[in-house]
């Protein structure tokens, strides 16, 4: 696991700067990853802490308020990837 606060750059260029090729067993580019997480960093406040060989682990300042939202939020986690189920 790589942790990418010592990486000197912001969050969703630290994907790429940590050659990050995206969760093992899918063939996305790093770059749609990174659009997806440019995303939500504005609306939730999100961080990329840390990446594995096939993970994304994320900090969540400002997670969905309400069941609408975070269906939403579930609906595009499976669009650009996701495929294990969001921890609760």
């Amino acid at each position: 696991m790589i942790a990418l606060r010592s990486l000197p750059c912001h969050g969703r260029q630290q994907l790429t700067a940590a050659g990050w090729a995206g969760p093992c067993n899918y063939d996305k580019e790093t770059v749609e990853f990174s659009a997806v997480v440019r995303d939500w960093e504005h609306r939730f406040g999100v961080c990329a802490v840390a990446v594995g060989f096939s993970t994304l682990h994320l900090s969540v300042a400002s997670p969905p308020m309400d069941e609408h939202e975070a269906l939403l939020v579930a609906d595009e986690y499976f669009a650009s990837g996701g495929t294990d189920p969001l921890p609760g």
